[in-house]
């Protein structure tokens, strides 16, 4: 089936073939049955800012399709989604340009959507058609009940949407914006590669927590309380003697911040909900759903600051003592690159505080600092944090406090008071550059990047400040360019995974010792170490 819309809707398949190939640059969306259940439904084609073709997968001249894409020049919005799931299905489509990183380099939102307003097109969500008219979804209904005109329609606003973008007042040579493009083939390769897993451990592990996680629940049980219900733990508490605040419902929080300090003071029904939970996170997350599979295929975008984040399942969020279920490719090792300390060693490069270079000059400067106000090194590390995304007293105490350091509010304020007075220079640095976000209402990394200070407000409370991201978004924003730069070294070698500011490779014969030297302007500390599991890496050198 096609549908043709615009003034040209009443062409005759041949003058739409006539059409796209006579054009020199097509814009493209596609619509799938879902996120996750990407099965084809329908393809469309824009050649103009008011004309688009839109094709179903079972059209009489689908293979002229893809043999167009192959060969014109087009653009998309969102290539790590579009083009990965056209290429996992056999197509190979000359792309040439990503509209969302485009529009998100650019301090524009990613949504398709939100960009409707600012570049002038129509949009509708797709999925609208799974709903009737007082708003109530339809139960059952998916997009492949769906009939394909009403579709199609949806598909060629978008496609049209993804033109006018482009062709606005956009800025496409924006630098951050090239090194994401640039970086996208590595990473659709890590999607479609995944990772190894390590299945004789996995069926190993999964009986294991199974059994562990059953025999904490019996524990809790017999203590009189159902772990996994939130009203029987904070029922359980109150019998104690403890109470924690109250949800806008009535019910007693029970988050894992709200039980640690009870934790502390001895209570059993926290200890205990705390076991069972963190097993069973453990189980149902990280186990249970690969443990027969042969590989796992993590799925990346770029969010607004520019670092890479996964999904299904997030690389950054396996736990450090599961990652032994992760191997290499047969006959090849892990090695990974880590760039220690990047965010202080940005922050002192950008400001130019000296004493800031000096600490990092000896290696690891949350030691120097911890022996300078008398503090643990991870509570070092959470005031140096804390400085780049404006953090206030009560915020470090609480971080302090997850790996059992008391320190108190007056601490909290007299650690931050005194970290601003050795690092003035940085101090003196944060404050001009949020004074200038408030006068130009963004703030740009080293490559570019821009992000609005509404954008940081985004998911925030009413009353948030935004200026508190400023440092931060400029420093994670340009770790990331970095990083990326990193990856454009090592892209003839098996890149595997990102995992925040470290590079995991699978390979043969390690990188040479050079390859990530004199990346950037940024005095970067390489921390080298390689294995035969993601979990059990051995150092092997500092660059």
């Amino acid at each position: 089936m096609l549908l043709v819309s615009g003034p040209r809707k009443f062409l005759n398949r041949d003058d739409v073939w006539r059409e796209l190939n006579q054009s020199s640059l097509l814009a493209c969306d596609t619509e799938t049955v879902s996120d996750t259940n990407t099965e084809l439904l329908c393809i469309s084609l824009a050649i103009s800012p008011d004309t688009s073709f839109a094709f179903s997968p079972d059209d009489e001249d689908i293979g002229k399709v893809w043999e167009l894409l192959g060969k014109v020049p087009s653009l998309w919005h969102n290539v790590l989604f579009d083009i990965f799931n056209l290429s996992v299905a056999g197509h190979h489509i000359n792309w040439i340009d990503d509209t969302m990183l485009m529009a998100q380099a650019n301090g524009y939102p990613a949504r398709l959507g939100d960009l409707s307003y600012p570049f002038d097109f129509d949009w509708k969500d797709v999925r609208s058609l799974l709903y009737n008219e007082s708003g109530k979804k339809i139960k059952k209904k998916t997009l492949k009940d769906c009939a394909f005109k009403d579709i199609a329609e949806i598909c060629n606003m978008h496609s049209i949407g993804v033109w006018k973008i482009y062709h606005g007042k956009i800025d496409r040579e924006n630098a951050s914006y090239l090194l994401d493009k640039k970086i996208l083939p590595i990473v659709l390769d890590m999607q479609r590669r995944g990772i190894r897993l390590d299945k004789e451990l996995l069926a190993k592990r999964n009986e294991e927590y199974k059994k562990r996680v059953g025999e904490l629940k019996e524990k809790c049980l017999a203590m009189g309380f159902n772990p996994a219900s939130s009203q029987s733990v904070g029922i359980a508490l109150s019998k104690e003697g403890f109470i924690t605040s109250f949800t806008p419902k009535g019910r007693m929080t029970t988050r894992e911040e709200a039980l640690l300090p009870l934790v502390e003071k001895g209570s059993p029904t926290a200890i205990a909900t705390l076991q069972f939970r963190k097993e069973q996170k453990l189980y149902s997350t990280y186990i249970k759903p690969f443990y027969n599979l042969d590989r796992i295929y993590p799925k990346f975008h770029i969010v607004r600051t520019g670092r890479l984040a996964g999904s299904d399942p997030n690389p950054q969020n396996i736990p450090v003592e599961l990652r032994d279920q992760y191997l290499p490719e047969a006959g090849e090792f892990f090695w990974d690159a880590d760039a220690s300390q990047i965010e202080p060693r940005i922050m002192a490069w950008l400001s130019g505080d000296k004493k800031m270079q000096e600490d990092l000059a000896t290696g690891d400067i949350y030691s120097s600092i911890a022996q300078r106000y008398n503090i643990s090194r991870y509570t070092a590390k959470q005031l140096v944090l804390a400085s780049s995304y404006g953090a206030g007293d009560r915020k470090l105490v609480e971080t302090s406090h997850r790996k059992g350091d008391n320190i108190s509010l007056i601490d909290a304020h007299n650690l931050l008071q005194e970290y601003y007075k050795d690092y003035a220079e940085f101090a003196r640095w944060k404050e001009m550059m949020e004074r200038k976000a408030e006068s130009d209402g963004y703030v740009l990394t080293w490559l570019g990047r821009k992000r609005t200070l509404s954008s940081m407000a985004e998911d925030e409370a009413d009353d948030y400040d935004p200026l508190l991201k400023v440092v931060n978004s400029i420093v994670q924003g340009t770790a990331a360019e970095i990083l990326k730069l990193a990856m454009l070294r090592l892209q003839d070698y098996r890149i595997i995974t990102t995992i925040h500011d470290e590079l995991l490779l699978s390979v043969k014969e390690a990188p040479p010792a050079e390859i990530l030297a004199d990346l950037c302007p940024v005095s970067l500390k390489w921390e080298i170490s390689c294995g035969k599991n993601w979990r059990d890496l051995t150092p092997l050198s500092v660059t």
